[in-house]
């Protein structure tokens, strides 16, 4: 499902954040940060394969955050050293 909308920062630009895998199953997992007070879902799509498949719970990411008809989503997920 495509994001209805993205958290922006006054500029304009694209707000990201940082946080952990909170859980991740076959296809896809939960992020978690301490700027949210919700954990926001996320689909392999969200991140490229090489990331997808190095990512696991604890991992440490960056995130631009998005909202559906569903709940939030994290979106373009990198995955922090």
């Amino acid at each position: 499902e495509k994001p209805r909308a993205l958290v922006l920062l006054a500029d304009g630009s694209v707000r990201r954040f940082s946080g952990r895998v909170a859980a991740k199953q076959f296809g896809y997992g939960f992020v978690s940060s301490n700027d949210l007070r919700f954990d926001a879902f996320f689909g392999r799509n969200s991140a490229n394969s090489d990331i997808w498949e190095s990512l696991s719970r604890g991992c440490n990411v960056s995130f631009s955050l998005g909202f559906t008809f569903r709940g939030p989503i994290a979106l373009d997920i990198a995955r922090l050293v």
